[in-house]
């Protein structure tokens, strides 16, 4: 071990031009895939490709088309029928059926209008030609109102604006096309009092947003931790091995990302301040041991002898932190895992690498020194005291520490698994706003898809299984939190009214099987008709859309289960059911984050605390280990529980990643505590020195760690504040761990051991 590390060392000191230059080359090569990133927040992205879930969601879009539909509020000055506003929205509503990238309008001028003339059955759009002087207010009204589907769907509650229904093509790249479609909407309504609503344009804020926050974060992230790197050190040495590691770790990290095809969105956006971060925390501890170093030639070499271990085996504990993410079911956690693991490494090498080129330059080591180095230093003093209190009263630190472990298990029970796109936004944002005056002024709008396959022969087309539909929507509608029901059942009324006496009381579905398949073939005959959205090509199953409010995954859980059981107490087992579009896959993560939390955990724990027992060989190292550092999971967990963040699509990989981070300032401490041990030195005398050399290294790296992790509580995206806060929160407590509860367990133990 200690020939290879020689010779690693003599590696990086008399190669560093080498190294330097390979770093160079590599990142220019990488930099030519920076173009391919892209920025993806849609509900796919967090699912594998075989889940069953997604195959579900992406079989209902082959049926029944996109289900991502955006909506438009529309408020005219004067009325909704004035011939003005009419004509704008004829054109404006003709513009975009013209669009490649959308399917469908449905406006109040595009509006199918069904109706008969002698025997023949009219299909054609609520205003089929421009506005002139033919145009009736009065007409338009009688047509739009002489369809109940319309007026439940194209109206606000007071019937002062209408609302348009904007189907994108269900395209293979969605997430590309999104906002091109939503900025040709916008240009399209440009001069109209409207907002816009619906999941599609969530997903485009979030992609917005995350794309801001990755930039924001980046360079916040550079300019504080640089700045508290010079008020720590004020060596301009430090600052200049931390720009470098920092660029070349960015860049080489980022194009690994755009040539491996990854796409950043609200969550992994926060790898590129991640990075910067993690950079830091190996110069920190090469420049405190180079200051501690005995001066002379082999001043750099001796501090890399001490060091290059100790923070290669912290490396490899905080990329298992991370890595462990990979055995979630959910893609983007796997993802985010893998990279971020590849980032933690990446920063090592790229770290040691630069530090020992820029010290290897220093022309009088022996005069290096880090500022404040005397007596008085502020950190010095902390720490004499810190050393009095655990030396003085370590039994009763041991037994608080236990305490505090009970106190905080009370909040992890009362931690809730919840997962809320909407709410991801903060509440000033424009997107979020303008959701929540949707449902006032229009109502529910999200729509939860379900498939219905009756089990007789006949199919859809059983007048039986119609009115059993007809009769579960009024049910639906008339739940507080469900509304706007629709079904191939209202087209099929509309029918057999416009066909029979075309009275009120005619909108119904027909009593014979014959009578409901004459009206569907003539329905079908017209090219105007829009069956493909109702029914699949067969009539062997329909789509019932109920419009339920926008709300967290656990709220639509308990929709989905409220629909399943009015649907079973009307049609008992005589249909199949089958929830699709995006809410299940939104339900389903539920499942999912539950599952990635123990399992991430259970991984990274027993992984690392192999690792650390590897590294000491030493069962009570192990240990001795385990509580400091099961403390600060145990206190994050339980803060927010007590604080009521929720274990969602971001926080679920806070346990494991803070296992990773906790961990790694105790490896410094027992690494140059078990070398003091071996030196002869005594317990409380190894304890000593200890806390004095790579105590002082602890503070200052966790200082700046917490500082840079804090930056994302500038966010826009709450759940990277929320994960961001908690991971300053674990690493505040680690380092009270690290730095008090450690050395009294060691002396306790001691204690035991001579007992």
């Amino acid at each position: 071990m200690n020939l290879f590390l020689n010779k690693v060392i003599f590696l990086l000191v008399e190669k560093r031009k080498y190294l330097l230059l390979g770093l160079t080359l590599l990142t220019i090569f990488l930099c030519f895939f920076l173009k391919d990133i892209k920025i993806d927040n849609s509900l796919e992205v967090w699912f594998l490709k075989n889940d069953p879930a997604l195959v579900n969601y992406n079989e209902f879009k082959d049926i029944y088309g996109n289900d991502e539909v955006i909506i438009a509020w529309i408020k005219p000055e004067k009325s909704l029928y004035d011939q003005d506003f009419i004509h704008k929205m004829y054109e404006i509503s003709q513009k975009m059926e013209a669009y490649a990238l959308i399917n469908r309008i449905v406006s109040i001028t595009k509006a199918p209008y069904i109706d008969s003339k002698g025997m023949d059955l009219i299909v054609e759009d609520m205003v089929n030609k421009k506005p002139d002087a033919s145009f009736s207010s009065e007409k338009l009204k009688e047509k739009l109102f002489s369809n109940p589907l319309w007026k439940k769907l194209i109206f606000n509650t007071d019937r002062s604006a209408t609302v348009m229904l904007i189907e994108p093509v269900a395209g293979q790249d969605m997430d590309a096309e999104r906002p091109q479609i939503i900025a040709f909407v916008k240009a399209a309504l440009n001069g109209m009092n409207y907002k816009l609503a619906g999941m599609g344009v969530v997903y485009e804020e979030l992609n917005r947003i995350s794309l801001k926050d990755t930039s924001l974060f980046s360079s916040l992230a550079y300019i504080i931790l640089i700045a508290a790197l010079f008020i720590f050190f004020r060596k301009v040495s430090i600052l200049l091995v931390a720009t470098l590691t920092i660029i070349y770790s960015s860049l080489i990290f980022l194009g690994i990302f755009g040539m491996c095809g990854q796409s950043f969105n609200m969550f992994s956006a926060i790898l590129p301040t991640l990075i910067i971060i993690l950079c830091l925390a190996d110069i920190i501890h090469v420049f405190s041991h180079y200051e501690k170093a005995k001066p002379g030639p082999n001043r750099l070499q001796s501090t890399l002898y001490y060091v290059l271990v100790p923070c290669l085996f912290t490396t490899v504990t905080t990329g298992i932190g991370f890595s462990a993410l990979v055995s979630s079911p959910m893609a983007v956690l796997k993802s985010f895992g893998l990279f971020a693991s590849i980032g933690v490494f990446l920063s090592y090498f790229v770290a040691i690498i630069c530090s020992a080129a820029i010290l290897a330059r220093q022309k009088h080591a022996e005069t290096v020194h880090i500022h404040a180095k005397s007596k008085n230093d502020f950190l010095d003093t902390i720490i004499e005291k810190i050393n009095v209190l655990v030396q003085r009263h370590y039994k009763s630190i041991v037994i608080l520490g236990l305490g505090l472990v009970f106190i905080c298990i009370l909040g992890v029970i009362k931690i809730e698994v919840d997962t809320f796109s909407m709410n991801f936004l903060l509440e000033s944002n424009s997107v979020k706003k303008d959701s929540y005056f949707f449902e006032k002024d229009y109502g529910y709008y999200v729509p939860l898809e379900v498939r219905l396959a009756p089990k007789s022969s006949d199919g859809v087309k059983d007048p039986a299984f119609l009115k059993k539909l007809s009769i579960l929507q009024k049910d639906l509608d008339n739940e507080s939190e469900l509304a706007k029901s629709t079904s191939i059942a209202d087209i099929i009324k509309q029918l057999n009214k416009v066909l029979t006496e075309n009275t009120d009381e005619s909108y119904k579905i027909p009593d014979t099987k014959e009578a409901v398949a004459q009206e569907l073939l003539l329905y079908e005959m017209d090219k105007d008709n829009d069956i493909s959205y109702f029914v699949d090509t067969m009539y062997k199953e329909t789509r019932l859309t109920i419009r339920i409010p926008m709300e967290s995954s656990k709220d639509m859980a308990q929709k989905i289960q409220l629909v399943r059981s009015k649907i079973r107490g009307i049609f008992q087992d005589s249909v199949s059911i089958t929830f699709g579009g995006y809410i299940p896959l939104y339900v389903k993560m539920m499942e999912y984050i539950m599952q990635s939390q123990i399992r991430s955990f259970l991984i990274a724990f027993v992984i690392i605390f192999v690792m650390i027992g590897f590294l000491f060989r030493s069962f009570s190292v192990v240990l001795t280990g385990i509580i400091p550092n099961l403390l600060p999971i145990f206190i994050t967990l339980g803060f927010m529980g007590l604080t009521g963040i929720n274990l969602d699509i971001a926080t679920v990989t806070i346990a494991a990643i803070a296992i990773g981070i906790s961990v790694d300032d105790s490896i410094h401490f027992i690494f140059m505590y078990t070398m003091q041990r071996k030196k002869g030195k005594t317990v409380n005398q190894a304890i000593d020195i200890t806390l004095k050399t790579s105590g002082k290294a602890i503070v200052t790296t966790s200082l700046l760690l917490i500082s840079g992790y804090l930056i994302m509580i500038f966010a826009s995206v709450k759940s990277v504040i929320f994960f961001g806060l908690l991971i300053g929160v674990t690493m505040v407590s680690a380092l009270i761990c690290d730095l008090i509860l450690l050395p009294s367990i060691l002396l306790l133990f001691a204690g035991f051991v001579k007992s």
